[in-house]
């Protein structure tokens, strides 16, 4: 993306904003984009995300919600409110838990989907493709929409502490380190391995993933894409599994996915210091969230008309950790002396000039006209003083300039 200043000021810099002002946690996004599901919001104030098939969903720190991506259902028009804790995206309906611990579903509206039990002693929730499964405070199992795979045959019992609903199966996680499994079981999702130790489930299209408590993971069912070949770590704090693929939160904040990758979808961006994921699509096309730290960028030129500044990634380029390149582009019978502010040393005169986002960065750019380069031909020394001196000269040939 190029980037010029909208109106010039009367001396000094120019001030060119490329990023919003973020300093706090916003969303990434990456795979299929058909639909938008990758467009995210603007923000650094979300606390949750949860990828549907071919829709996104992410509550804020406010208790609000917002949404994007495919809306025939209307599963982007989400509720007003700001009392959610908690919420899940299915193939094209939602489900939100209320603070008061009551349930709010929204979107397509067969099978009873949008019409989730009554009560106030909700816990958890989680919406497959076409059912959905909730955890009451007492421990016991409800789910509700479309039943003809035995999707809504929750097990027996007051011992579950968390759950997760797949395509046409459910998982259920025993407040013992067991797993319970029910529904569609064409390549073994529901046929849980002897594990007791398991701290959190995530059900797929037709696979599931267990992580253990050591940080390592297990998983069972399809492998047509890898999806059950999980990778060799001990150090996994959260996961989640979306049609055929996978994503795990690592402790450290970095991001592994595995599975299948038609879209992209295990392709997590340049970046560090990941605080949650989300694996989301369908059969047709796939895609991933997650929260990161987000920072600002600011580029200022000394006056646009000597010169601009090109961005890559410009979509990532507020992501911690993510790698940012500039490249000055001078205007004819201009040159480009170098960059100046949050970078290495007093100056920079490298153009391509790279380097990490871990904080908030204010660069300049310095242009010169080609005949009124300062020092000679030769690189000024220092830059510093250039970009002092600049601001008055620019004002002294404004006039001259126009």
């Amino acid at each position: 993306m190029n980037v010029r200043a909208s109106s010039v000021l009367a001396m000094g810099v120019v001030v060119l904003v490329t990023c919003p002002a973020l300093g706090g946690v916003g969303v990434a996004a990456w795979g299929d984009n058909t639909y938008g599901q990758c467009d995210v919001p603007e923000g650094n104030d979300f606390a949750a995300v949860a990828a549907g098939h071919y829709h996104s969903l992410a509550l804020r720190d406010d208790g609000s919600l917002a949404a994007w991506g495919w809306n025939n259902f209307g599963q982007t028009d989400v509720p007003d409110g700001n009392d959610y804790l908690a919420i899940t995206a299915g193939n094209q309906h939602n489900l939100a838990l209320k603070q008061d611990g009551t349930l709010v579903a929204w979107g397509l509206g067969n099978y009873g989907l949008d019409s989730p039990p009554d009560g106030n002693d909700f816990v958890a929730i989680d919406a497959g493709t076409v059912f959905c499964v909730a955890l009451r405070d007492d421990g016991t199992l409800i789910a509700w929409g479309l039943d003809e795979l035995d999707q809504l045959a929750v097990p027996d019992g007051n011992d579950y502490v968390a759950i997760s609903a797949g395509f046409h199966h459910g998982l259920a996680l025993r407040d013992d380190g067991t797993v319970a499994a029910w529904g569609w079981n064409p390549d073994g999702q529901t046929t849980v391995p002897d594990v007791n130790d398991v701290i959190a489930v995530a059900a797929g299209s037709r696979h599931s993933v267990a992580l253990k408590g050591d940080g390592s993971l297990v998983a069972w069912g399809d492998d047509t894409y890898g999806q059950t070949t999980v990778p060799d770590v001990n150090d996994v704090v959260a996961i989640s599994a979306g049609w055929n693929h996978t994503v795990a939160l690592k402790a450290g904040g970095d991001i592994i996915a595995w599975g299948q990758n038609d879209h992209g979808q295990l392709d997590v961006p340049d970046g560090s210091g990941f605080v949650a994921c989300s694996a989301g699509g369908g059969a047709t096309y796939s895609h991933s969230l997650a929260l990161i730290p987000k920072h600002t960028l600011t580029i200022m030129v000394n006056w646009w008309p000597l010169g601009t500044v090109q961005i890559e990634p410009n979509q990532l380029a507020q992501l911690n950790g993510a790698s940012v390149t500039l490249t000055a582009l001078p205007a004819d019978h201009c040159v480009f002396l170098g960059w100046l502010g949050d970078v290495p040393g007093p100056y920079v005169t490298d153009n391509p000039f790279q380097f990490t986002m871990d904080s908030d960065k204010d660069i300049q750019a310095v242009f010169f006209p080609e005949d009124r380069r300062p020092c000679g031909s030769g690189m000024p020394a220092p830059l510093l003083v250039v970009g002092t001196v600049l601001c008055g000269f620019a004002v002294r040939r404004m006039r001259r300039w126009g």
